[in-house]
């Protein structure tokens, strides 16, 4: 991930707004986006702003829906890029952060009925739990998705916008 400088993400479960039903990661490359993470640049401010001695927090901001933020060391992703054991331990490390957060999250046990999205940048793993899929109103719709939170929202229609300028795109995610 430290060599293409990309962030990766899941969607997991039928409200995660998953477009594909089987398990798999995806990498998007920081320069395929327009500007920086807001999820991410929100986490930056707020430990930035505030003492927070533990690698897991979460933003207050974010009130409307239950996540939580892992920190991950600066050189993280350069260090598992120097060799294959380096990479392995990187994985456990990442594996290890994962299951920490799901606990924390109440989902221990990975239970199927429970959706939710994960990024993980070069700063932070960051887990969101969902309860819908898509904001819904009359006609028009947007799914979110764990793009939604690396500040991409995908519609179908021009009219779907109206639900990101009425809500704004960080407000549909709540």
């Amino acid at each position: 991930m430290a060599s293409m400088n990309a962030f990766m993400f899941f969607n997991s479960g039928f409200n995660s707004g998953a477009s594909i039903m089987h398990k798999h990661m995806q990498i998007i490359p920081y320069s395929s986006m327009e500007g920086e993470i807001p999820v991410e640049q929100a986490a930056l401010h707020y430990l930035k702003n505030n003492q927070v001695q533990n690698r897991m927090f979460i933003l207050p901001q974010f009130k409307a829906f239950k996540h939580i933020f892992y920190r991950i060391d600066n050189d993280f992703f350069e260090k598992s890029s120097e060799s294959e054991e380096g990479a392995e331990e990187m994985s456990e490390k990442l594996d290890n952060y994962y299951w920490q957060c799901l606990k924390k999250l109440g989902n221990e046990d990975h239970a199927l009925d429970v959706s939710y999205n994960l990024l993980v940048t070069k700063n932070f793993l960051f887990i969101a739990l969902r309860q819908i899929e898509a904001v819904k109103e009359d006609t028009k719709t947007v799914t979110v998705n764990s793009l939604g939170f690396a500040g991409t929202h995908a519609v179908k229609r021009e009219e779907d916008l109206e639900i990101i300028r009425k809500y704004s795109p960080i407000g549909i995610l709540e």
